[in-house]
């Protein structure tokens, strides 16, 4: 299932793809090996979760992976302008975001 935003204009700024577990985008490292085996990924533990998720972020490529232990839960991805808002909303709900 994917989702969409779209701006004032109606022009879509970001998708993001809920994983279900039977697909093999679901696995993190299969993920990072086969579809981002170039990017730079920063990790990101916010302060409220439920579990242990977790967030890798590769602001320059404007991908954002929410995963939990070695489970993918969602892909999203947007302009690098736009993912480096969404960092920026993390780090203002939670000033001592660990990366």
């Amino acid at each position: 299932m994917a989702f969409y935003t779209v701006d004032l204009n109606d022009i879509i700024i970001s998708k993001s793809t809920w994983i279900q577990s039977e697909q093999r985008t679901a696995n993190l490292n299969w993920l990072l090996q086969n579809q981002f085996p170039n990017q730079k990924f920063k990790k990101y533990v916010p302060c409220e979760t439920s579990g242990d998720q977790k967030f890798l972020v590769d602001q320059d490529h404007g991908i954002f992976i929410g995963y939990q232990g070695q489970k993918v839960l969602f892909i999203s991805q947007s302009s690098p302008e736009l993912t480096a808002l969404r960092i920026n909303q993390f780090k203002t709900k939670c000033p001592l975001l660990q990366e």
